[in-house]
């Protein structure tokens, strides 16, 4: 027998019955160290089974169990300040990528020792890092200088990143997306197009409409094909990515978006918008038609967002240092 927690069961019967869409506080906070400010991108590994979360002007990353919410472990990456400090980091071959704000550089820990075990100069500061596991390459975007530096790990205990390629991005890079099975990346031009790239080309392969004002932040739905762009002016919206970036559907929610995540386990989208301090959980249909859950309160500001694929994310609040436990299915 199928059993959902309240919140979940008020989300069926009021989605079900045409309802006003309801409103939900978070199911908890976890509290960063005092010098975590400037949260930005957040990310969640599976082989870790841990979320990875960069903390911003502290300088350090704090890897915290999704199941308890405690934090197992603080590494230290960089020094920290106002506009400085550690934003972005992925997970790849036993390693964490990070970006290094302060010394404009990517910096590599080892996950199992916390120790740092190497840096790469870059040619402009970092925005997001992520892993491509398909090519074992670390990509970097780097908006200042538009464009995305990309990176051949050659794992060992101290491992080298051979510089790979750079591909010019005019009017972005803004956010990233690997898609392992299709050897694509997505980024979006900071207006209207999302680009598509090939990353055995190294090349951007199209440029697609998104009808955003302001695009912002990607998630990919992998398996099924499916590219979601927030728009910062308060929509988002579905493409299809398995065939040329077609828009499928767009859907309404607060002003401010930048992060969003997707939950493959669930085929939930949570959008979480500055302005007005809510998150929204969206439904994704097979045909990427979405449609409004339910919404959390989170708090102003709040605009990056990461969900571990099995009903349970984590907001950022950026102005207090703290994270925002959103839960929306059994065992969450």
């Amino acid at each position: 027998m199928l059993r959902y927690p309240a919140i979940s069961l008020a989300i069926l019967l009021l989605t079900a019955c045409g309802a006003k869409v309801p409103v939900f506080p978070p199911q908890g906070t976890i509290a960063l160290p005092a010098a975590a400010h400037g949260l930005d991108d957040m990310a969640y590994s599976g082989e870790l089974q841990r979320f990875i979360i960069p903390g911003g002007q502290s300088g350090d990353i704090y890897l915290i169990d999704p199941g308890s919410g405690k934090i197992t472990a603080t590494v230290r990456v960089t020094a920290g300040g106002k506009g400085k400090g550690v934003t972005t980091a992925a997970y790849g071959l036993g390693f964490l990528f990070a970006g290094d704000r302060t010394h404009r550089a990517l910096v590599v820990i080892n996950a199992d020792s916390h120790q740092v075990v190497g840096r790469r100069k870059l040619a402009s500061t970092p925005d997001i890092v992520r892993f491509a596991a398909s090519q074992k390459e670390v990509w970097v975007t780097e908006p200042g200088a538009g464009q995305i530096e990309i990176f051949r790990v050659h794992p060992s205990a101290r491992p080298i990143l051979a510089k790979r390629a750079t591909i010019a991005v005019p009017g972005g890079p803004e956010s990233l997306a690997i898609d392992d099975q299709r050897d694509m990346a997505y980024t979006n031009l900071t207006t209207d197009k999302t680009v598509a790239i090939d990353m055995l080309q190294e090349r951007i392969l199209e440029r697609w409409p998104n009808t955003c004002q302001q695009a912002r932040g990607l998630a990919l739905a992998t398996a099924r094909g499916l590219l979601f762009v927030g728009c910062h002016g308060g929509k988002v919206v579905s493409l299809d990515a398995a065939h040329r970036g077609t828009l499928i559907a767009s859907a309404k929610v607060g002003q401010g978006i930048d992060l969003i995540a997707y939950d493959a386990a669930d085929n939930r989208l949570y959008v979480p918008a500055a302005g007005n301090g809510m998150l929204t959980l969206l439904g994704i249909a097979p045909s990427g038609r979405m449609q409004v859950l339910a919404k959390y309160r989170t708090a102003p500001g709040a605009r990056c967002v990461v969900s571990d694929g099995s009903g349970r994310a984590y907001v950022c609040d950026p102005a207090r240092g703290r994270l925002l436990v959103i839960r929306h299915r059994a065992g969450g």
